[in-house]
């Protein structure tokens, strides 16, 4: 191995690659610098090369390290070209020319196979390119198909509003002399046909109701008139227009609450909460079952065994006998233009929105719907509220009689005028 060595660097008989030169200084700086210069960026070009070959995942990497292996060998033989000026090591350089000949031989060959590849590589790239831009004018369409179907949107919204109030004067000029007429006892062979046009015109009112707050409510024009009011009078109130049903279909038909329970929140929108909830139990009840609503306060103690004032609410369930809501459903009921139509074979009619409301105007009150299984078969829905309120609750009295009677007018007033408000 040292023989080998000695030979390789041998330089007998030899003369240094300078005297080719004169050894002119400024010819010999030329070739030194230049040959150094391309020596080192060589070097740098092979060295990225494996770094990148290293850190990133690059296609056909096997040719990009024989590349960098060519292109050091290259950059070795300038750096021989400098040692030669001074020491006649030519058969060292030979070797050097000779690792950089292997080395492009390999490469060389390595080449042709991957004609094809390459070629596969930047027809896939235009594929990709093409996708790319069919990608793009896709998402446009669908961006202009979105501001369309916004802009429809936005008109159904308003076609609903206008429709809304203009079948709600008609119905109110229905719903008046026919209630005016069953106030005065009318003969018995007009009065079930007086109750039938008053529930009947009750129920279309209620749709038209339907329609005029999902458009306010998709507008974002849904806000509550906060008042002061007895919650379980207006739940009585609003249970009471359904008596007549509820006898014509021999329906048990339980309403429980406190004689009062005085609350803050809007009364219109509570008042359709109550009806909606009410309205569906009886559109699923069978003849001769049995409707229950109670109303509940509910009071959260601390750790202190002190009632705690802002955690106190109430607790309103309206529950039936019917087929009840599968699991999958009770979530789906509660969204617009859905119906789960229970359990039943048969449609149950309406227009998708009656619990839809319930639950955005529970939320807007703070509070929450679900529904589960009722006791003995049937649906149960829940309705959880903040007990918002600056006065007593129960059936506290006031000791300045005045002051309470007033309070209690306010109230009735309040709920008297709501009700007219939705008529």
């Amino acid at each position: 191995m040292s023989e080998f060595l000695n030979g390789l660097f041998a330089s007998d008989s030899f003369i240094p690659h300078g005297h080719c030169y004169l050894w002119k200084p400024e010819l010999v700086g030329l070739h030194v610098s230049s040959d150094l210069l391309i020596g080192f960026a060589y070097f740098a070009i092979s060295v990225t090369l494996v770094h990148l070959v290293r850190k990133i995942q690059l296609p056909f990497h096997g040719i990009f390290l024989a590349f960098g292996l060519f292109i050091a060998a290259c950059g070795a033989t300038h750096f021989i070209e400098v040692w030669t000026l001074w020491h006649p090591a030519y058969w060292l350089a030979g070797g050097v020319k000779w690792v950089t000949a292997i080395a492009s031989v390999i490469t060389a060959l390595s080449l042709p196979p991957l004609i094809s590849q390459v070629q596969g590589l930047v027809r896939s790239a235009k594929l990709a390119e093409e996708r790319r831009f069919q990608l793009e004018l896709a998402n446009q369409e669908l961006a202009t198909l979105y501001e369309q179907l916004k802009q429809m949107d936005q008109v159904k919204t308003q076609f609903f509003a206008n429709v809304s109030h203009e079948l709600r004067t008609p119905l109110t000029l229905i719903l008046g002399p026919t209630e005016r007429l069953l106030r005065e006892d009318a003969a018995q062979p007009f009065r079930h046909s007086l109750e039938s046009i008053d529930r009947n015109a009750h129920t279309l009112l209620k749709y038209v109701n339907d329609l005029l707050d999902v458009s306010k409510l998709e507008a974002n024009r849904t806000g509550l008139r906060w008042v002061q009011f007895d919650l379980a009078q207006l739940l009585r109130l609003g249970a009471s227009q359904f008596c007549p049903l509820a006898e014509e279909r021999q329906i048990n038909f339980v309403v429980e609450t406190p004689s009062t329970l005085l609350a803050q929140g809007d009364v219109e929108k509570l008042q359709r909460v109550f009806l909606n909830l009410l309205s569906n139990a009886f559109k699923f009840v069978p003849v001769g079952g049995e409707v229950r609503c109670t109303l509940q306060l509910q009071e959260a103690e601390s750790s202190t065994n002190w009632v705690d004032e802002a955690a106190r609410q109430v607790k309103i369930t309206v529950q039936d006998n019917g087929p009840g809501v599968l699991p999958e459903l009770r979530q789906i009921i509660f969204e617009r233009y859905q119906q789960g139509d229970r359990q039943s074979s048969q449609p149950s009619g309406g227009t998708g929105l009656g619990l839809a409301i319930a639950k955005e105007f529970v939320e807007l009150h703070q509070g929450t719907i679900a529904v589960e299984d009722a006791p003995g078969g049937g649906a149960r829905f829940i309705v959880t509220l903040p007990l918002f309120t600056n006065g007593t609750s129960g059936n506290s009295t006031s000791s300045d009689g005045k002051s309470a009677q007033h309070t209690d007018a306010a109230v009735e007033v309040g709920i008297d005028q709501a009700i007219a408000d939705k008529r």
